[in-house]
Parts: C-alpha cells; sequence; structure tokens
C-alpha cells in the first residue's frame, strides 16, 4: 500500500520525485561548503533545511515514490 501524504511534505507523491532532487543538491551544496539564507542564522551544521533535505534523501517511501516514477 502507498501513501498519497507524507509526513514530511504537504506536496503530494507524484512530485516527491523532484523534492528529492532538490533536497540531494542541497545536501551536495551544503557539503561543498555553500550556505543558503538560513545558514547564517544557525550554528554551523545546524541548518533545518540541510537537516529536512537529510531526512528526504534517506527516507524509504520518498526512495521508494523516485524509483515507481523512473520506470
Amino acid at each position: 500500500m502507498t501513501i498519497d501524504r507524507h509526513p514530511l511534505t504537504i506536496m503530494p507523491r507524484s512530485v516527491w520525485p523532484a523534492l528529492l532532487g532538490i533536497a540531494r543538491a542541497t545536501v551536495a551544496a551544503h557539503e561543498r561548503g555553500e550556505e543558503c539564507r538560513l545558514c547564517p542564522a544557525y550554528p554551523m551544521g545546524r541548518c533545518p533545511r540541510l537537516a529536512a533535505a537529510r531526512q528526504l534523501v534517506l527516507d524509504p517511501e520518498m526512495l521508494a515514490a523516485e524509483r515507481e516514477a523512473t520506470r
């Protein structure tokens, strides 16, 4: 059984693959030392955008939706 909504986003399942792409880009940018607009307001490594992106990239349901979309 698949779900249409996810606790990490209000977006429908059809856009989850795009969200994962954005999340991966966010994680990669932070790993290269690039800051987003939120970074300066938080201690190093505590950016909420990075934390949210990491959650999305590791979420099994998100990854399953991405695999389904690429079939």
